[in-house]
């Protein structure tokens, strides 16, 4: 599905211990017209972020990454660069995600997501940060 006017390209942030869904995602993102960024670990999310910040529109993380919780790592980020937009992924069924105390009204998609809803989830959260078209 290629891009109409309802987004413009954007940077995005992928975080996600799946060294297949990182590639899937910034190729699925580049098609798409965006610049894709990916990290593996919180740590190096963290360092990307102090780095590149300034040019970070949205953030994609993973629910559990090997060295911090997504919803943690997504306070990170965001003490880092404030008006950082981002939301979660994971494979947990809704009713895990629920009971976890550290998640927050964090915006969520639950893999196995098709290409249209991630895209879609994408354009939703580049819209409420001012960065879809000026129409």
């Amino acid at each position: 599905m290629k891009q109409d006017c309802s987004t413009q390209a954007a940077t995005i942030l992928v975080v996600d211990d799946d060294e297949s869904l990182l590639n899937l995602m910034r190729l699925l993102l580049e098609f798409e017209g965006h610049t894709a960024i990916t990290a593996s670990s919180g740590v190096a999310a963290e360092r990307l972020v102090r780095e590149r910040g300034a040019e970070i529109d949205l953030v994609i993380v993973d629910l559990c990454l090997p060295d911090i919780s997504g919803p943690h790592l997504l306070r990170h980020l965001r003490a880092i660069q404030p008006n950082l937009k981002g939301f979660l992924i994971t494979g947990y069924s809704p009713k895990t995600v629920q009971d976890r105390r550290d998640v927050g009204s964090a915006y969520f998609l639950h893999k196995p997501f098709d290409l249209t809803t991630i895209l879609n989830k994408v354009q939703e959260m580049l819209a409420e940060s001012g960065e879809g078209c000026n129409t």
